[in-house]
């Protein structure tokens, strides 16, 4: 586990900003509380200055940095196809929107395949009320 900073501008800057007001929130209650006691003077600086400390902190943006989970096995490449009623509408041509799909899908496959090269276990969805993993063999016959 790490904690990183990440503030909206340079650290420095950040922290000159806290240490100005700190010094001018002590100044505040040196030139300013002539009536009230030193202890109770002391507390009330005291507070405050914590009080920018911690405003300081946030303004620098902690963030707590771990390292991503292994997976098991090969990752997988899941390709979404959508088969709603939409998809029926023959628009390109004597050819459906769905059949478009499938045949630009089905051209692009051995692409996808050769890109990953192994590397993920490649399968296919089609959804329209509901979602349906499918083998691409199949998806013809969705």
């Amino acid at each position: 586990m790490d904690i990183v900073f990440e503030p909206p501008f340079a650290m420095q800057h950040v922290l000159g900003i806290g240490l100005l007001a700190a010094l001018l929130a002590v100044f505040a209650y040196l030139a300013r509380t002539r009536g009230v006691s030193r202890v109770r003077r002391g507390v009330l600086c005291g507070l405050r200055i914590v009080s920018l400390a911690g405003l300081t902190l946030l303004l620098l943006r902690p963030m707590r940095r771990q390292p991503a989970p292994e997976t098991e096995g090969e990752p997988c490449f899941t390709v979404l196809v959508d088969a709603s009623a939409s998809m029926a509408t023959r628009d390109l041509g004597d050819r459906t929107r769905f059949e478009a799909a499938l045949d630009r899908l089905d051209g692009g496959r051995a692409g996808f395949l050769r890109r990953l090269d192994g590397r993920a276990q490649l399968r296919a969805a089609v959804f329209d009320d509901s979602l349906r993993v499918v083998p691409f063999e199949r998806l013809a016959a969705e």
